[in-house]
């Protein structure tokens, strides 16, 4: 279920214009760059009362990028509210 979820959240970040950083092939982890900095990114799902978007370090060379996870406790909610969330912070 959390590798399912992992990849119907990314490819629905992806349709809303977010480019992938990690391979097509993934678990139940995966990274996206984000219009801005992932702390800011992260801070505005707070405090929406999202938890998620581990900021990626510079050092990897991806720019502003933002980690996502989904585990066997994400719930198709979880998702939704994620996007909504991302909508909102995005623009």
């Amino acid at each position: 279920v959390s590798a399912l979820r992992a990849r119907q959240l990314r490819e629905k970040l992806e349709e809303m214009g977010f480019e992938s950083v990690t391979p097509a092939q993934f678990f139940v982890e995966f990274a996206v760059k984000l219009p801005r900095s992932a702390e800011e990114v992260r801070s505005s799902l707070a405090e929406r009362g999202v938890h998620a978007c581990v900021p990626v370090p510079l050092e990897y060379g991806y720019g502003d990028a933002g980690l996502f996870a989904c585990t066997e406790k994400t719930t198709q909610k979880d998702l939704e509210k994620l996007i909504l969330a991302l909508e909102q912070v995005s623009k």
